[in-house]
């Protein structure tokens, strides 16, 4: 039976380790995500729309950030896959 245990102990190791390094992955994208949300927040701030241009809502969730229209609801998606890979969703 000694085979077995020490079988799943390995085996409950490398789950532990692939949740540990998904979690860190989420974290990273998380935090890039918030940093894309910043800079965007940052740049409308310093850059004043036109008179009677829309307002834009910014926000973030997880690795999506989501820039929003508030008069027409139109949305820009910014989705962090990676570390320096993004995509772009309009709805």
């Amino acid at each position: 039976m000694g085979i077995f245990d020490e079988e799943e102990k390995k085996m409950a190791r490398e789950a532990a380790a692939a949740a540990h390094a998904e979690a860190q992955r989420k974290a990273q994208l998380n935090q890039i995500a918030r940093k894309v949300s910043e800079d965007a927040i940052s740049y409308l701030g310093n850059h004043p729309p036109p008179p009677h241009t829309p307002i834009v809502e910014v926000g973030v969730n997880e690795n999506r950030v989501t820039l929003r229209k508030k008069t027409t609801s139109h949305t820009l998606e910014i989705i962090c896959t990676g570390l320096e890979n993004f995509e772009l969703g309009l709805a």
